[in-house]
């Protein structure tokens, strides 16, 4: 929980650095200006890093890590289900 305080901090300085350009939408993990990573992206900056690393994980390979931890966490069951694109996760 730490980790995310510290990180809640970071947005927040980020989020008054860009301004009025901010697209807030109550995101953990957010692009440059507040809006959702896209895959792509993601990706171009990770496997740089994962590989320096000697890490076999995949991008996918965390989505599916997180969605198993979340029931352990203080997430509420709300908000991790929405944070997955499988059958189960009860989205439309």
């Amino acid at each position: 929980m730490k980790a995310l305080t510290e990180h809640r901090e970071w947005l927040a300085q980020e989020r008054a650095a860009v301004g009025m350009g901010w697209k807030e939408q109550r995101l953990v993990f957010t692009s440059r200006i507040g809006t959702p990573l896209e895959p792509d992206n993601l990706r171009w900056s990770w496997d740089p890093l994962r590989k320096r690393r000697g890490l076999e994980n995949r991008n996918h390979d965390l989505r599916h890590s997180a969605v198993s931890l979340l029931p352990t966490s203080e997430c509420r069951p709300t908000s991790s289900g929405r944070s997955s694109d499988t059958p189960t996760s009860g989205r439309p």
